[in-house]
């Protein structure tokens, strides 16, 4: 795409983006958007994009990192829950966030019940 048709593209869908952050506000919806992608794929600079014309109040972001000593002996779900936007609000969440429950299995921070569990009520959620 050529870069003079990209900016015209982009701002159009900035336009559409903060008209979609002002009707979540409105109605008292909420607005989770799931970036995924392998470390260093860019969801970061997307992400920053993304959040350029919007309200920061209303729209955050969320790339958890490994689970702190209390985290870990909470139901895996907890974690995740309570980032989830409010009422009237965006989050943006990083892969990480999302599917970091095959890594955090590797690395011993979630056994597999807890995998097994998450993986079935996230897609339970996500509908």
């Amino acid at each position: 795409m050529a870069r003079k048709a990209y900016e015209g593209q982009l701002a159009k869908l900035q336009i559409e983006l903060v008209k979609m952050q002002a009707w979540a506000k409105e109605i008292g919806s909420r607005v989770a958007i799931v970036f995924e992608g392998r470390v260093s794929a860019g969801k970061g600079g997307t992400i920053k994009r993304f959040r350029e014309n919007l309200n920061p109040r209303g729209a955050r972001v969320v790339a958890l990192s490994k689970p702190t000593e209390k985290e870990m002996v909470e139901w895996y779900f907890q974690r995740y829950i309570k980032h989830l936007p409010t009422v009237g609000g965006m989050t943006f969440l990083t892969a990480a966030s999302i599917t970091a429950v095959s890594w955090n299995m590797c690395l011993a921070f979630a056994n597999q019940k807890s995998a097994k569990c998450f993986s079935t009520k996230s897609k339970t959620l996500k509908r």
